[in-house]
């Protein structure tokens, strides 16, 4: 089971908001590859491999791909999620539009994190994602065709 690093003494947020998905639902959606397609099933592989929380910078650094890319993913995903279940929209609370429907976060620690904001897995789609098998997804981002060239 994944840890989360010092939860209890984080202000995540937002705090009052919850998409109301419970394990058994995020299950479901996990197995529906019109919601969690490959890429998404490779960004929450990364940070379920993080201990269920990142930065989009960490991810990145660790596993390929630029910030951005997680974030799109993400926010794709979440509208994906949003439309497939009718769940509750989270509030717009410091920039939080769609991946608080996925997440909660906080600000990162300049001097001990990588990134400006952590992205921490809902619990209910930690458990779930605990509970299936990923070994097909690939944790790291494939090298392009053109990085060995340039390393020879």
């Amino acid at each position: 089971m994944g840890k989360l690093d010092n939860i209890e003494n984080d202000v995540l947020i937002p705090q009052d908001y919850s998409p109301g998905l419970s394990e058994e639902d995020w299950t479901e959606l996990l197995n529906d590859t019109t919601v969690f397609d490959e890429k998404s099933l490779e960004v929450m592989k990364r940070i379920l491999h993080c201990g269920g929380q990142a930065s989009c910078a960490l991810l990145a650094q660790k596993y390929g791909k630029n910030s951005m890319y997680y974030n799109t993913i993400s926010v794709n995903l979440a509208k994906r999620i949003g439309k497939k279940t009718g769940c509750k929209m989270p509030p717009e609370e410091k920039d939080c539009k769609l991946w608080p429907i996925l997440y909660r976060g906080r600000d990162a620690r300049k001097k001990e994190e990588v990134g400006s904001f952590i992205w921490y897995l809902r619990p209910e789609l930690q458990r779930a994602l605990e509970k299936i098998d990923l070994t097909r997804i690939n944790l790291y981002a494939e090298l392009p065709y053109n990085f060995w060239k340039i390393i020879y």
